[in-house]
């Protein structure tokens, strides 16, 4: 994927003059050590602008730090990532704070008032919470919406963005449908609402777009969903108990569990969960 300056170029420009593009990639460099990739430049950029982003890239390809970007070089910013998963959440905010920035995961494992009070008095730069938490009333929404972050920039970015057409209008989780809701009661309705996904057909990037009121001049970058990692397979299984075992089949069970590498496996419940480690 290509960088947002070649190395030659990073070196040549790094104690010289320069514009907000190179600002910005010489300022990610200095918190991550990592040269940020063309579209992560251009997704920060245009939340700079106050534009709206909907970005379309690969699993693995650096959604999650193209959201971080700005924070590296404006102060002020109020940042609100809403995404579907604990998992998710957690890796997003610890990774964030080895970048330096003040993240925090909100949650039912993690949620309480406390946490809420810190947030509210300017405790955090970077929030990642589910939908619901983001919208309840009592907790982040009354944060939100109150005068005490209303001198900040504020940004929302909506990770797994698909999830708002095949969960929320669905009614699986409804609240992801009505995160845009949020726009209009906003201190500054002007403030970028953004959305990132790897998954995105024309019909649901207009489902993601009229939920999230989404701009007319908002800033569309996509790259395509295809990865060099990413493989699609499908396997044919008995179904009833006999699936749990066929799912491990396609691991090495010579390797201890604590020891395996890292796999997210989706089950519908959470029964499902507990039969399946027990194979």
């Amino acid at each position: 994927m290509e960088p947002a300056l070649d190395d030659a170029t990073f070196e040549a420009i790094r104690n010289q003059p320069r514009d907000i593009t190179d600002t910005v990639v010489i300022k990610t460099f200095a918190r991550t050590n990592l040269i940020p990739r063309k579209f992560q430049v251009q997704f920060a950029l245009g939340v700079d602008a106050g534009r709206d982003v909907l970005c379309v890239a690969g699993t693995g390809s650096g959604k999650s730090l193209a959201f971080a970007l700005i924070h590296f070089f404006r102060d002020n910013i109020q940042t609100w990532i809403v995404s579907p998963l604990n998992v998710i959440e957690h890796q997003m905010a610890a990774d964030y704070c080895n970048y330096g920035l003040r993240a925090v995961s909100v949650n039912a494992s993690t949620l309480t008032p406390e946490l809420i009070k810190d947030i509210a008095s300017d405790k955090y730069d970077i929030v990642i919470s589910s939908p619901e938490a983001y919208r309840d009333s009592n907790k982040l929404r009354k944060v939100i919406l109150s005068p005490d972050l209303a001198h900040k920039r504020h940004v929302t970015i909506v990770d797994e963005a698909h999830c708002i057409t095949t969960w929320g209008s669905t009614g699986f989780r409804k609240d992801f449908e009505r995160i845009g809701d949020m726009r209009i009661k906003v201190p500054n309705q002007d403030a970028p609402m953004c959305a990132a996904t790897a998954t995105l057909s024309e019909k649901i990037k207009d489902g993601v777009v009229q939920s999230l009121h989404m701009k007319a001049d908002r800033l569309d970058i996509n790259l395509g969903c295809w990865t060099p990692t990413l493989r699609f397979g499908i396997r044919i299984m008995n179904g009833g108990m006999n699936s749990y075992s066929q799912v491990c089949e396609h691991f090495d069970t010579s390797i201890a569990l604590e020891d395996a590498s890292q796999a997210m496996i989706f089950v519908e419940r959470q029964k499902s969960h507990t039969l399946l480690l027990g194979n």
